[in-house]
């Protein structure tokens, strides 16, 4: 699912519905998994990949959900999520 042209796609805003809940599930999967194995760098780039109109929301809910066994990358995307 995370192809090149998929993530493309995605952050151009530029694909169906249904394809999107997929690439965004495995992105986020994937993003997830990195923050466990504590790379944290490569969760920032998995996230960067989002779409811009909904990037800082997105930050924020994913900072929500890791904030208390993650608080140093949550605080991150919390703070700027754009400069991550």
């Amino acid at each position: 699912m995370l192809t090149a042209e998929n993530l493309k796609k995605l952050k151009a805003n530029d694909i169906s519905e249904e394809g999107k809940e997929e690439i965004v599930s495995a992105l986020l999967s994937r993003a997830l998994q990195h923050t466990f194995c504590r790379r944290f760098e490569e969760a920032l780039a998995d996230l960067n990949l989002w779409p811009e109109a909904s990037l800082v929301k997105m930050m924020a809910d994913f900072a929500g959900a890791i904030r208390e066994d993650y608080p140093e990358i949550a605080t991150r995307l919390r703070e700027s999520p754009k400069n991550n």
